[in-house]
């Protein structure tokens, strides 16, 4: 892009040209464009399809793991991560168990950082009623975006520095001890972006 159109050439004026404005703007984003880019993309999947036998049984107020993914930021890049993110994106296929005598279930799905026991970062939730078809196959997608900002699971100092993000489930609401099988898919991805 030419700044010819501008007769101000390098006086105090230029800076109040619409057309140099916006050509700088484009410059900017372009360059910031360029910036964003894929680091690394880590995958766990489990299972790619529904499937009769159960992946996992998911008890009441029992978290169960049902995917990991690890990164390991200093080896993944080779400048600093502190200012990369991480978009964290999950599938899983669950249904209850039959026959179904629940009157309601609700199942929390969290995403935890540095273990299975770490901060959790994300967390939602759904829920089925008494429909027998509603029962028998739901599906629960989501996503989420988390800094790699320095922090105590990201030190980006020493060679075993990893970041781990663990995709978990629970029944957290139920009538009739009901548990909720991981059927499939169970899909969790991760793509380290910066």
């Amino acid at each position: 892009m030419s700044e010819e159109h501008c007769k101000h050439g390098e006086d105090k004026h230029r800076k109040n040209c619409e057309r140099c404005k916006h050509e700088k703007r484009e410059r900017e984003d372009k360059d910031r464009m360029n910036q964003d880019d894929l680091k690394a993309f880590r995958y766990d999947e489990p299972r790619n399809m529904p499937l009769d036998r159960p992946l996992r049984t998911v008890l009441f107020e029992e978290e169960n793991v049902l995917a990991k993914i690890k990164f390991c930021p200093k080896h993944d890049r080779k400048d600093k991560c502190s200012h990369d993110v991480v978009w964290l994106a999950a599938t899983v296929g669950w249904r209850v168990v039959d026959p179904a005598p629940t009157t309601g279930l609700v199942l929390e799905f969290k995403i935890r950082k540095g273990s299975r026991n770490g901060d959790v970062i994300f967390v939602t939730r759904q829920g089925v009623g008494e429909d027998t078809n509603e029962l028998n196959a739901q599906t629960t997608t989501f996503i989420h975006v988390d800094s790699l900002l320095k922090n105590k699971f990201t030190t980006c100092d020493g060679d075993n520095d990893k970041t781990r993000y663990y995709l978990t489930a629970e029944v957290i609401a139920d009538e009739a001890d009901d548990v909720a099988l991981i059927v499939g898919p169970v899909v969790f991805t991760a793509a380290q972006i910066g």
